[in-house]
C-alpha cells in the first residue's frame, strides 16, 4: 500500500510538471519535452493500474 502512495504522489507531481511544461511551449503536445514528460506519466499510470489490479485481486483472494 505504500508503494501506491507514493507512486500517487509521483504521478501528481509529474501531472503538475507536464501542465506548466506544455504551457511554456503554447500547448505544442509535439514537443519533445512535452511529449517526454507525457510518456513518462502514461508509464506510471499503467504500473498503478497494474499494482492496484494485483493488490486487488490478492485481497479478493485472501476471502477463498
Amino acid at each position: 500500500m505504500t508503494k501506491q502512495i507514493g507512486l500517487q504522489k509521483r504521478i501528481k507531481c509529474l501531472k503538475l510538471q507536464l501542465e506548466d511544461t506544455a504551457q511554456k511551449h503554447a500547448y505544442d503536445f509535439m514537443h519533445p519535452e512535452v511529449l517526454s514528460i507525457s510518456q513518462e506519466l502514461d508509464g506510471l499510470i499503467i504500473q498503478a493500474m497494474r499494482e492496484k489490479n494485483v493488490e486487488s485481486s490478492t485481497s479478493s483472494n485472501s476471502y477463498v
